[in-house]
């Protein structure tokens, strides 16, 4: 199997993390796309215009492997949009490349479903407008937001991919509480993947990630089971 991964020219997290998630008889191949200002700290605007960015050339260059599915790695991106303009961009991709298309927020959702959750604890790097766009996004897909944690800060690009597991372990468990069914942690560029074990240990509930969620729609959609070393209860539900 082949599967294109289009991948935010900034991002330095994702790329890494697919070699978390080795699969027999599967190869990811890479994309780098932009329609942002890699020098702006990356707020509504910023995502906003990276999702209506024109992906025609893009999908050319990707479509030239013949892909069996393609990941299209910004969760927020879509979530500054909305649901609607998700379900949009991944039928384009579709019928552009003939083959199926797996957006990161989406990924959450199908995550969520899987693990028959309502209420989330959700953390991300983001700056708070894009938080409270997710938290709408969610909701219209069934999901309440019980409990929230933010930066407190408006990262720029670099300064989100390289938060420490440290910050990150501290997000999620701020984001955490008694309503909550599951965490959510929002983003491609953070090291969220390194630490879903140590949350899980540490909460006792699910612990859900863009790129791990990215996975595990994947190999959801084509039925291939994962390794036992893939981390996070989510996969154990395939």
């Amino acid at each position: 199997m082949r599967v294109g991964v289009l991948v935010p020219f900034a991002n330095i997290n994702l790329e890494l993390d697919l070699h978390r998630f080795r699969i027999p008889n599967l190869n990811y191949y890479i994309t780098r796309i932009g329609g942002y200002d890699i020098n702006k700290i990356p707020d509504q605007k910023q995502m906003k215009q990276m999702g209506e960015s024109d992906l025609t050339d893009a999908l050319k260059l990707i479509n030239g492997i013949n892909p069996n599915a393609i990941l299209y790695g910004c969760t927020s991106a879509t979530l500054a949009h909305g649901l609607k303009f998700t379900y949009d961009l991944e039928k384009k991709i579709t019928k552009t490349c003939g083959c199926v298309a797996i957006s990161a927020s989406r990924s959450l959702i199908t995550a969520m479903k899987e693990l028959n959750i309502k209420n989330i604890g959700f953390a991300s790097p983001y700056v708070e407008e894009i938080n409270d766009q997710a938290i709408k996004y969610f909701l219209e897909a069934g999901f309440e937001t019980v409990s929230r944690s933010d930066i407190r800060k408006n990262l720029s690009n670099y300064e989100q991919s390289m938060l420490s597991t440290e910050k990150i372990l501290r997000l999620a468990y701020n984001a955490d509480s008694k309503k909550c069914d599951a965490i959510v942690l929002s983003c491609t560029d953070i090291k969220a993947v390194e630490v879903i074990n140590i949350i899980e240990k540490k909460l006792g509930k699910p612990v859900i990630t863009s790129n791990q969620a990215m996975i595990f729609a994947l190999l959801k959609y084509f039925n291939l089971k994962p390794s036992n070393s893939f981390p996070g209860q989510l996969f154990k539900t395939l």
